[in-house]
């Protein structure tokens, strides 16, 4: 489907991925995406993304979901792309060649827009390729704020207050 920007996978139970007609004519760029997405199915990153979705939802009005949301997803990209350059090789010129791919669907996806090149994200995953590290603040921040989310729901009548002479 060339009229979606960068690939996408859907689907919970039997998962479909959608790519453009010009990923198919790069052999290389083909199996990247497509071990990419992949990763994304074997780790339930769609179950995990609908979960977060439901819960910004509900606390639509948190703003510490909205950047945990944002942070999660950035989380779930890098860490994708460390599975699948661990699936390639972790080696130079895999690292190297994964990043060219990348740059190739941004390429792509800002000359179909006419914007102006924004490698925010992209730009981050692409220097993690160089050293790993393990960042799960994403997570973290997510959870953080879902459990203080909750905290706005807790009802306390004045007849249950226990009072301590």
């Amino acid at each position: 489907n060339d009229n979606i920007s960068t690939p996408v996978t859907y689907g919970i139970f039997k998962p479909k991925i959608v790519l453009q007609s010009y990923i198919l004519e790069y052999e290389e760029l083909l199996e990247h995406v497509l071990v990419h997405e992949l990763t994304h199915i074997k780790y339930f990153d769609i179950a995990f993304t609908h979960i977060k979705n439901i819960a910004l939802c509900l606390y639509w009005y948190n703003i510490a979901m909205w950047i945990a949301s944002k942070l999660f997803e950035d989380d779930l990209e890098i860490l994708c792309d460390k599975k699948v350059l661990e699936r390639l090789g972790n080696t130079q010129e895999n690292k190297k060649a994964y990043a060219m791919s990348m740059f190739k669907i941004m390429e792509r996806e800002n000359r179909s827009e006419n914007l102006v090149l924004s490698l925010n994200p992209q730009k981050e995953r692409i220097m993690l390729m160089k050293e790993y590290r393990r960042r799960f603040s994403g997570l973290a921040v997510f959870f953080i704020a879902l459990l203080l989310a909750f905290c706005t729901f807790i009802e306390v009548f004045p007849d249950q207050i226990i009072r301590i002479k």
